[in-house]
């Protein structure tokens, strides 16, 4: 099962997008069936993907929000259902919302979650994408991370879920697709991700695997692309982001089959399990397409329910629900929705005042349809840590104070501010976001302006103009802008630690070292975290006391031993010490926990050429360049390496590879006179 997140169906080559670029998926339907009106039942990751994987509804399933819930063990998911049939089971999945501490990992042999860490040092580096986006891994990386576990050849019927989440925003696609599709990246996300797909699905077919194989494709949830004011997905239930792609190929499914009429993403489970002839437990919600995936069944209409409480749970408004009947289409909330989907599959003429019988009707059976799917309890909140709060509130995901004893009620709700009212910022928000990530900051900063001329104190706007100043270097309007945060107290200033921290690290770097202190100490008065000893120890070992250095590193990994930049900078305090097996031990669980920070393989490899191992230093810089191309210090290393390993025919050639990628480089010029002057 491979899953593209935040990907339209009506952006893909075979659903007749004359843009795509998406040749095997389109293989993959011209080989199997392709279902033209599938349905999410929610757009957020996390929870449309526990209904993948349950068949049931959000209500029943419980996951409503990204970040603020967690699949209860007593849900069942594919994988547990495979278990006891002789299968083995793995997932490897892209983005921050699917990691295991949600509990989608459940009945999972190998569930794979590790991100590629964006946490790296403003003392030494350029912004930070972490303010802007959850942590993600490319396809690729998603490829990488179950090739051992399929093997060679598979002989034991295997169950394997990979989660590409590229086309999420930011969408900053790779060589070549950034070129081509430089006008709608979105759509160069999405044909990297399928050149990803045709990466496995040919390790599948070497490995003899293909044919017998039941392949099934389709996405969590779509995007607005700025259709009803929605840039991106999350608050709002028009079909810009509910229509996914569905397609599927292999045993039991006939070739080159468009299946007509409406099916759900909660029809996916109990599918599977009936082509793989497995029970389908009684409780899933989902239905089996089975019966229309030989041809000649009848066109089939399912009603469909879904929701978003997200607007509730994560900003105070108001929430929304909706059923699909036939063609007709009922969105409950502060501001009713009716919309006949066979004359306006655009959604543009709201009939509520116009058919208020049948807008009236309609809510009569989305409430009848909570009524009979919803379980006894309802939904429960998990508790958010600290630092989990933080993230999703500097990325805008959760207000401050939201999501704290919110009382989900299965029942039909109309109060709270209209999201749809609210579209446009939530769009503003997401392009001030894009444009801080593209470095675009003074672009960043006049949006957040005008945002804040509505809402003066609104804490999430105070913190995106303070990291805009901060970025813009103007340090003391930055330190401003995060006063008027504190100002509005406890609950609504989460993000002012780390603000001050990095204000106070710019100020020490720029010369005012007794300020800088300061605002590093207020810092950790607010809320200590491993970043901010991290940074501490940094500042320490350039005043070159390296005791109180090594003191500050291991307090900040007591906070989280996962802290990449710390464990980074303890063992090369430990290489400098002498205290080699200590470093090199250190560094081997740096890189089991992030694989894919390229940083930790370029020092692992100066430290291995370092105590003369010429050649498990270059394995070291060769990974770092292919986590990360623009990585120059690496693409020095490795031809260094070259050379003392006799390779001169690759130095030239990783040589005339920097010169292309940074010829006015310091790195170019150095790896130019190590090549020509080897003595």
């Amino acid at each position: 099962m491979i899953t593209f997140d935040t990907t339209r169906a009506d952006h893909l080559g075979c659903y007749g997008y004359a843009a795509a670029r998406t040749p095997v998926v389109d293989r993959l339907a011209a080989e199997g069936a392709l279902f033209e009106s599938a349905y999410s039942s929610i757009p957020l990751t996390a929870p449309s993907h526990s209904t993948i994987l349950t068949g049931k509804y959000p209500m029943a399933h419980g996951v409503r929000d990204n970040g603020l819930f967690v699949l209860a063990p007593e849900q069942q998911t594919l994988p547990e259902i495979l278990k006891p049939h002789g299968y083995r089971t793995a997932a490897a999945v892209g983005g921050f919302p699917l990691v295991a501490r949600y509990g989608l990992n459940q009945g999972f042999d190998l569930y794979d979650d590790r991100l590629t860490p964006l946490h790296d040092s403003p003392l030494t580096e350029g912004p930070r994408r972490d303010a802007f986006e959850f942590e993600e891994r490319s396809a690729a990386r998603v490829n990488e991370a179950v090739f051992a576990w399929l093997g060679a050849e598979p002989r034991e019927p295997f169950f394997l879920w990979v989660h590409y989440y590229d086309p999420h925003r930011p969408n900053a696609p790779p060589v070549p697709y950034d070129q081509l599709f430089a006008d709608q990246p979105y759509d160069g996300e999405i044909a990297y991700a399928d050149e990803s797909l045709g990466t496995l699905l040919a390790r599948l077919g070497k490995a003899r695997a293909y044919d017998r194989t039941l392949v099934v494709l389709t996405s969590d949830h779509g995007e607005g692309l700025g259709e009803h004011q929605e840039a991106t997905h999350s608050y709002l239930l028009y079909e810009s982001t509910m229509h996914v792609p569905l397609v599927m190929r292999g045993p039991g499914v006939k070739a080159g089959l468009r299946v007509p009429g409406r099916v759900r993403l909660v029809d996916v489970a109990p599918t599977i399990l009936d082509l793989l002839g497995v029970p389908i437990p009684p409780d899933m919600q989902g239905r089996s397409l089975e019966p229309l995936l030989g041809g000649g069944a009848a066109r089939v209409e399912r009603t469909h329910y879904a929701e978003t409480l997200s607007p509730r749970l994560s900003q105070n408004w108001g929430e929304l629900r909706a059923l699909y009947e036939g063609p007709i289409k009922y969105i409950h909330g502060p501001k009713p929705e009716l919309y006949d989907l066979a004359s306006d599959p655009r959604e543009l003429r709201n009939l509520v005042a116009e058919r208020p019988q049948e807008a009236e009707r309609m809510r009569a059976q989305l409430a009848e349809f909570l009524r009979r799917n919803s379980p006894p309890g309802g939904s429960r909140m998990s508790p958010v840590d600290a630092d989990t709060r933080a993230r999703l509130e500097a990325l805008g995901y959760l207000a401050a104070g939201a999501g704290e004893g919110q009382e989900i009620r299965e029942e039909l709700r109309g109060d709270g501010i209209a999201p749809q009212d609210r579209a446009q910022d939530v769009s503003l928000i997401g392009l001030a976001r894009s444009l801080s990530y593209q470095g675009n900051y003074w672009g960043a900063r006049d949006i957040v302006l005008r945002l804040l001329v509505g809402a003066p104190n609104d804490p999430f706007y105070l913190e995106m103009l303070a990291a805009a100043e901060l970025n813009l270097g103007r340090l003391d309007e930055s330190l401003q802008a995060v006063e008027k945060l504190l100002a509005l107290g406890p609950g609504s200033n989460r993000s002012a630690e780390r603000l001050l921290l990095q204000i106070g690290v710019r100020k020490r770097g720029e010369g005012d070292r007794a300020a800088g202190l300061r605002l590093i100490r207020r810092s950790l008065e607010l809320e200590p975290t491993a970043e901010s000893y991290y940074l501490l120890a940094a500042l320490e070992g350039q005043e070159g006391r390296t005791a109180e250095q090594k003191s500050l590193l291991e307090r900040a990994l007591g906070l989280d031993p996962r802290y990449g930049p710390a464990r980074l900078d303890l063992a090369a305090r430990l290489a400098q010490e002498g205290r080699r097996d200590q470093a090199k031990a250190e560094m081997e669980r740096l890189i089991a926990d992030h694989p894919y920070y390229a940083k930790a393989h370029y020092n692992y490899g100066a430290f291995l050429f370092e105590q003369g191992d010429a050649a498990s230093a270059l394995a070291r810089f060769d990974r770092a360049i292919a986590l990360d191309p623009d990585y120059v210090k690496a693409r020095l290393a490795a031809i260094a390496a070259r050379l003392a390993l006799g390779r001169r025919d690759e130095a030239r050639k990783g040589l005339a590879e920097l010169q292309a990628r940074a010829p006015a480089s310091a790195e170019a010029e150095q790896a130019r006179r190590l090549v020509e002057n080897p003595s």
